[in-house]
C-alpha cells in the first residue's frame, strides 16, 4: 500500500508544481525531488505513461500498474482541487499543448522522451 501513496504524493506535487508556476525549473526540480523520495519505494514513476512502460517491460503485473495508475490520478485530481480552493474561477488550468504550435513536434518530443 505504501507504494501507491507514495505515487499519489509524488504525483500531487508534480502536478500542483505544474499548476501553480508552470515553470520548467521548479517542475524539474520538484519531479527529482520527488524522485529522490519514491523511487527507493515505489520506483518513482509519478506519471501513467512510465508506469504503463514498465507494465509493458514486465517489472509489474497488470493489477500493480492499474493501482499505480489509479493513485497517480488520485493524486493529480487531489492537487487540481487544492489550485481551485486556492484560485477558485479566478484561474483556470488546463493541460493542454499551444494551440499555435504544431502538434507533430510535442507529440515527437514526448515520444523520443519517454
Amino acid at each position: 500500500m505504501k507504494n501507491y501513496i507514495i505515487e499519489c504524493i509524488g504525483t500531487f506535487f508534480l502536478t500542483l508544481t505544474y499548476a501553480l508556476t508552470g515553470n520548467p525549473l521548479a517542475i524539474g526540480a520538484v519531479y527529482a525531488s520527488m524522485i529522490y523520495m519514491g523511487s527507493g519505494v515505489s520506483g518513482g514513476h509519478f506519471n501513467p505513461a512510465t508506469t504503463i512502460a514498465v507494465w509493458v517491460q514486465k517489472r509489474l503485473n497488470f493489477r500493480e500498474a492499474g493501482f499505480y495508475v489509479l493513485f497517480q490520478f488520485l493524486g493529480a485530481a487531489f492537487a487540481s482541487l487544492v489550485y481551485h480552493l486556492l484560485y477558485g474561477k479566478t484561474r483556470v488550468f488546463f493541460l493542454s499543448p499551444d494551440m499555435r504550435i504544431n502538434i507533430f513536434k510535442p507529440l515527437l518530443i514526448e515520444g523520443l522522451f519517454t
